[in-house]
């Protein structure tokens, strides 16, 4: 069953245009939103053509066509267009605490009330850009590793000022989508995922300098 439900992408570079194309293929109503003028159309165009392409050669998601998910997904001219009815926002904007802290402001005062704040950092603790926010316990880190469309991987990451619901929400949303969430249950510097990545590398480093 398709959903009908509506999720706003803020932030359209390739993780943001791959989350759209993600909720898209799931039947997800999808607003794209760009601070920078103009981006979100542009990304509406590279999505389009991302989505026939991978039609062209069997690797489209969801049991939609290219042109039926290219239509559910659209760059209002505006925040609060972007966000009205909104039940997701998935923040994909660039790895800066300050940054961060104010998009999420933002989205906190306008984004609807019972709508669940997510941000795709891969390493930022959810604290340290949502702990002042009135609408604090509804927000949380919904790391994805890349490229989201073909590595289903997403690490959820609440604050400590986190509503349980609000994880399980978003987590039983992530598995309509094909992904496959797993929850840090507190908050570590690197989450999971880079932990074990750097560990991978620092090892495979020393292999390489100690020449065996």
């Amino acid at each position: 069953m398709s959903e009908t439900r509506k999720v706003t992408i803020f932030g359209s570079g390739l993780v943001g245009c791959q989350w759209a194309m993600l909720f898209a293929a799931a039947g997800f109503q999808v607003a794209l939103h760009d601070a920078k003028e103009g981006q979100a159309a542009r990304a509406l165009q590279q999505i389009d053509s991302q989505l026939r392409d991978l039609s062209a050669k069997g690797h489209l998601r969801g049991c939609l066509s290219a042109e039926q998910q290219q239509q559910l997904i659209s760059a209002p001219g505006s925040l609060d267009e972007a966000l009205d009815g909104a039940f997701l926002v998935q923040e994909c904007v660039f790895e800066d605490v300050q940054v961060k802290r104010d998009v999420f402001r933002l989205l906190d005062a306008k984004a609807p009330a019972e709508a669940f704040l997510c941000s795709s950092t891969s390493c930022i603790m959810p604290s340290e850009f949502t702990s002042e926010l009135p609408g604090r316990a509804r927000c949380l880190v919904a790391h994805p590793v890349n490229p989201p469309y073909f590595l289903s991987l997403v690490e959820l990451v609440p604050s400590p000022f986190t509503d349980p619901a609000a994880v399980q929400t978003v987590k039983e949303t992530l598995v309509k989508l094909g992904q496959e969430p797993i929850v840090i249950n507190y908050e570590i510097d690197g989450f999971a995922v880079n932990r074990l990545q750097y560990a991978i590398i620092n090892e495979a480093w020393r292999l390489v300098t100690s020449g065996r």
